[in-house]
């Protein structure tokens, strides 16, 4: 044993004997101070506070509530509330789908940039301390996260992006509403910031919790707690998207704008309503703070098996290099973790944009369709993880021959999910709308509807303010009165219009100069040639979508069970490390940059990206997009969740193969080992339970890698 005290002997002799006097007291110093160490390693407190009431919390399920509701508010500010609000970033803060992609992906990228040489250094320290300080550092993040709100302006819909001014000797500073990017810099910086903050404090929750369990708590129940984290975990986007869309009904500005002094026709039904996106991801930092304290009261070991985490601890670690090389040519490892990629890619696009998808596509307000994604979140993610860890419970097989049945369970999902993912060509028909051409879907600002809305709502240029003429310096095609970022659809009985100001209107919805009559109501125009989205195809869309990520989710726990059970002992940490590593690399920091470059393709009109009016560029380019061609956005889904399936499946097949390899490797070589023993070695029983201790500290996974 490596924490045996080394005993010195009291002179010198062939035999080294252990039982002189000065050694004994020597050893007898150094085993109290051990078990001292001991102690103070399994009891719950910090920095040397440990009174005895907070002792209750060394239990192995306290330990699983601790870590699961501080995985649940670490996951609302990461995953949860960001997804709820992307779109209102967008409107808010004038930002493009490639932006929301990358804010979305720099959470995946912070945690890819550190986590193997994080791991790697926090390895001897204490689990439970690394992951409350990794978790008070997410709360930083989310407090800079928020922080645009407070420095902007109240938001006022109807002065956002107004392009001219009167006088350009007298602007000191650009003109606001009208910076574009350059004015959105600082929000836009610190939302990166933000976000990468957040990644980087998770690295320890995300590779150590999953070893702590494993090192104190027997194999048997292992897939249980695993199972009973993670879908806890999953409240927290959960409580995301639904607390996320409630809180969308609430005007952003309700802290420091009166209510009275609102519109009370503007509302969350409109498309350029800004809720409060901020409240959500602030106070759940808050929480995340307090959560943490109390994770790093945790013990380091608990429960019936923390013996062997002690032992882990006390083994000498293993170095980069060696780890890598070891995993890069472990082919069970390997497939799995390249295939989580693939899941990884699904569930982050489903996170960045099925909100958007679903308002979009089927006509339904942003704070409803976060609600409807958080049930569907909640209900895959919970059943998925749950009924596979219960698959799991039930298989006793040891050693390799437990890795081909984890390899068989994990075939199960891709076929659930490819079958129902045929959901996704549900869509609701694009609705008429003057001045649009839906089937001129294109990234480019000039290829798309925009030119051509902008000309019919201008009038030769001098439109924008009264005696204004730094408007006819713009370029001829923006020379408009009518603000595209303002979508808000409304019908005259037979017209849908873009909004009440491409319908002519001079009195909120009255006085309609180029509607059929003098008032218009808000909303698309039900007509026979524009028909409105029938409510069943919502319904089942959910439905179906809830049975593809319940595939998706499926494989969550086996990929852990493999990623710890295929390696050695001393490996695991690593290998959850590179695990993450993989998946983020792979899938969750491609996936939303990639998937927001396709979607634009099939956007119809664009907001143009705003510029200044003193010094109008030669051609405008396309900021956010406005409206999508909701063909082109249902072939992008499909086409994504098919080609993901089908890879993920066919990389599980291999894996299953190669785990069968080592079942027989090893089923061959214990033969071979047997028969030695019986022909050569006389005390064969002394030699088998020697093998058989090994291989329980090695997790049966000491076979060469193949």
């Amino acid at each position: 044993m490596k924490n045996e005290p080394k005993i010195e002997p009291f002179s010198p002799g062939p035999l080294n004997p252990r039982a002189s006097s000065v050694s004994v007291g020597r050893s007898s110093i150094s085993i109290s101070r051990n078990n001292s160490e001991s102690s103070k390693s399994r009891s719950c407190g910090i920095c040397g506070f440990s009174p005895k009431f907070l002792q209750v919390f060394t239990h192995r399920y306290w330990v699983l509530i601790i870590l699961s509701l501080a995985f649940i508010f670490q996951q609302s500010i990461s995953n949860g509330f960001p997804s709820t609000i992307y779109r209102t970033l967008e409107i808010r803060f004038k930002l493009n789908s490639k932006q929301i992609g990358l804010i979305s992906s720099c959470y995946e990228i912070a945690d890819t940039a550190i986590s193997i040489f994080l791991i790697h250094l926090l390895q001897k320290y204490s689990k439970p301390l690394s992951i409350g300080i990794g978790l008070i550092i997410c709360s930083i993040g989310a407090i800079v996260f928020v922080m645009p709100h407070f420095l902007t302006e109240p938001y006022d819909p109807n002065s956002a992006g107004s392009s001219c001014v009167t006088n350009c000797s007298d602007i000191t500073e650009p003109s606001p509403g009208f910076t574009g990017l350059q004015g959105n810099s600082l929000h836009y910086a610190l939302f990166l910031i933000g976000m990468l903050i957040i990644g980087a404090g998770s690295v320890p929750m995300h590779s150590f919790v999953p070893t702590y369990l494993d090192e104190n708590i027997g194999a048997k129940e292992v897939p249980t707690y695993h199972a009973v984290f993670f879908s806890l975990g999953i409240l927290g986007p959960a409580f995301g998207f639904l607390g996320g869309g409630a809180l969308l009904k609430v005007h952003t500005d309700y802290d420091r704008v009166d209510e009275s002094l609102m519109d009370p026709d503007f509302d969350e039904s409109s498309p350029v309503w800004v809720g409060a996106w901020w409240v959500g991801i602030m106070y759940g930092g808050i929480l995340l703070f307090i959560t943490a304290v109390f994770v790093m009261m945790l013990p380091r070991y608990f429960g019936e098996n923390s013996a062997t985490a002690e032992q882990d601890q006390s083994e000498e670690k293993v170095t980069l290099s060696y780890a890598a090389k070891q995993l890069f040519t472990n082919k069970v490892w390997l497939c799995m973790a390249v295939a989580n990629s693939f899941d990884a890619f699904v569930i982050q696009v489903a996170a960045g944009f099925a909100v958007r998808y679903l308002s979009l596509t089927f006509q339904i307000n942003s704070s409803t369709a976060s609600m409807v994604c958080g049930v569907v979140l909640i209900l895959s993610a919970i059943l998925g993880q749950m009924c596979s860890s219960m698959w799991l419970r039930k298989q006793d097989s040891e050693g390799e021959a437990k890795l081909t049945s984890l390899s068989y369970i994990t075939l199960v999902g891709p076929i659930i999910s490819t079958v129902a993912c045929f959901a996704f060509i549900l869509r609701c028909p694009n609705s008429e709308i003057q001045g649009v051409d839906f089937e001129s879907q294109s990234q480019l600002f000039e290829q798309s509807s925009s030119f051509n809305l902008l000309q019919i709502a201008g009038v030769d240029g001098d439109v924008c303010m009264d005696n204004s003429t730094l408007c006819q310096q713009l370029p001829v095609d923006f020379q408009s009165r009518c603000e595209l970022g303002n979508f808000d659809p409304v019908c005259d009985g037979t017209t849908t219009f873009y909004s009440s100001c491409f319908a002519g209107c001079n009195d909120g919805l009255g006085d309609c100069l180029c509607a059929n009559s003098t008032n218009v109501t808000s909303g698309y125009c039900k007509t026979d040639t524009s028909p409105t989205c029938e409510a069943w195809k919502p319904t089942v869309w959910a439905v179906f979508t809830t049975i593809t990520l319940f595939g998706v989710f499926w494989n969550m726990i086996p990929y852990m069970q493999l990623c710890i059970r295929s390696v050695p002992f001393n490996l695991r940490s690593q290998a959850i490390a590179w695990y993450s590593v993989i998946a983020r690399a792979l899938g969750s920091i491609p996936g939303p940059i990639f998937f927001g470059a396709i979607l634009d393709t099939s956007c119809v009109v664009w907001e143009p990206e705003e510029v200044d009016s003193c010094n109008p560029p030669d051609k405008l380019t396309a900021g956010s997009c406005m409206l999508f061609n909701s063909r082109g956005t249902s072939y992008s889904w499909l086409g994504m969740m098919l080609i993901t399936r089908v890879l993920n499946g066919l990389l599980l097949m291999l894996m299953h193969h190669f785990a069968k390899q080592r079942r027989d490797q090893e089923m061959k070589g214990n033969g071979e080992i047997e028969l030695d023993v019986d022909v050569k070695v006389k005390n064969s029983n002394g030699t088998e339970n020697g093998t058989e201790n090994s291989k329980e500290k090695t997790g049966n996974v000491n076979s060469s890698f193949k």
